[in-house]
């Protein structure tokens, strides 16, 4: 399993936070009352688009917003939203002191940032004004994505990332997976049971992002089975390619575009999955046909297709020790006569895809 490249915390960005609501605010779409810095956005929606993302004009975030919201008598309209809080007449956990230019006149402020700047400041500083993709839960489609790429427009100029994801949840028993309902399992915890990485990744893509997920130990169990087959069927392969003609080429080209194909379409990862133990199946029953040939384009867009869904299936020295004792001892066997010993090895290696 990977780590992210950078993990950084809120609180170690809070001076480039008030330098950020200081841009948006210098830019015309932010005004201060009593120490509080918020978000104009019926300025904001002058200039740039707002509330697309959830499918809402202004006008229906205007009303939902009388229900949504608790009413701040400080803000100019109810769907404003605070970039600084002032925290002088309430009590919060953590508090800075901002020092913010508002009309030429230096205003300390003792507070806390809102919520959706962090986000906007720390995926500026390490991917920049604007990145590829911008991933979150459906949750997040309003009103919290759409505030930060407001955010990010209001102080650059662009909007922020040039595709936004929104993912469905992960569900147990038809219930969403949380640690207050006990029923949260993490990767670790899953590692601990005895599936790797690469297992628990294939369950996950076996469902569009966009689509609930029902989370299940025979889902796992399911997947790694497939993996096996996948590992299995590319021992084949090696075992098979010789020096004769190409065989499967056709096959192989189609598979690859019809995998791509999926993946072009909302990174369906599903239906690339799903393509993928297809064109698997579809080597093993056709190699039966053949006495030799070369299947390296067949070998080649497997390998292509799980890299890019993530997949790495490089042994790693520990298992390859594991093997080659476990070949020394069916090797021992068979020298012995003791068949039920040897068979017994070689199916456990078929079953971990040797």
């Amino acid at each position: 399993m990977e780590r992210q490249d950078i993990m950084p915390r809120a609180t170690g960005h809070i001076n480039e936070m008030i330098e950020y609501v200081q841009k948006i605010y210098d830019n015309g779409y932010a005004y201060e009352k009593d120490g509080n810095i918020y978000f104009d956005v019926e300025k904001f929606a002058e200039d740039y688009p707002y509330g697309e993302m959830a499918k809402k004009d202004l006008e229906q975030l205007k009303e939902e917003a009388k229900s949504r919201v608790e009413p701040d008598e400080k803000k100019r309209n109810q769907f404003d939203f605070a970039l600084w809080l002032n925290s002088e007449d309430s009590e919060h956990l953590m508090e800075w002191t901002a020092k913010f230019e508002i009309d030429g006149e230096l205003l300390e402020s003792k507070g806390y940032p809102g919520w959706h700047i962090e986000c906007s400041v720390m995926s500026q500083k390490y991917l920049g004004d604007e990145f590829d993709i911008h991933a979150g839960g459906k949750d997040h489609i309003f009103p919290h994505h759409p505030n930060e790429r407001a955010q990010a427009f209001a102080a650059s100029g662009t909007g922020q990332a040039r595709y936004w994801l929104h993912n469905e949840f992960i569900q147990v028993e038809g219930e969403k997976m949380s640690k207050s309902e006990g029923n949260f399992y993490t990767v670790k915890e899953l590692i601990e049971e005895g599936f790797n990485g690469n297992t628990i990744r294939l369950y996950l893509i076996s469902s569009h992002y966009r689509s609930e997920t029902d989370f299940s130990m025979e889902g796992l169990e399911k997947a790694e089975k497939e993996l096996t087959r996948i590992k299995r069927t590319l021992r084949k392969i090696e075992k098979f390619s010789s020096p004769g003609p190409a065989i499967l080429d056709e096959e192989s080209d189609e598979f690859l575009k019809k995998f791509e194909s999926a993946m072009d379409n909302d990174l369906n990862t599903a239906r690339a999955k799903q393509t993928l133990m297809e064109f698997v199946n579809d080597i093993n029953s056709e190699i039966e046909r053949y006495e030799d040939g070369s299947l390296d384009k067949a070998r080649d867009y497997i390998l292509e297709a799980l890299q890019l869904l993530g997949i790495e299936l490089e042994e790693n020295k520990k298992e390859e020790g594991l093997v080659e004792s476990m070949l020394e001892l069916r090797k021992d066997a068979r020298k012995r006569e003791d068949y039920e010993t040897s068979d017994f090895i070689r199916n456990q290696l078929e079953d971990l895809g040797f």
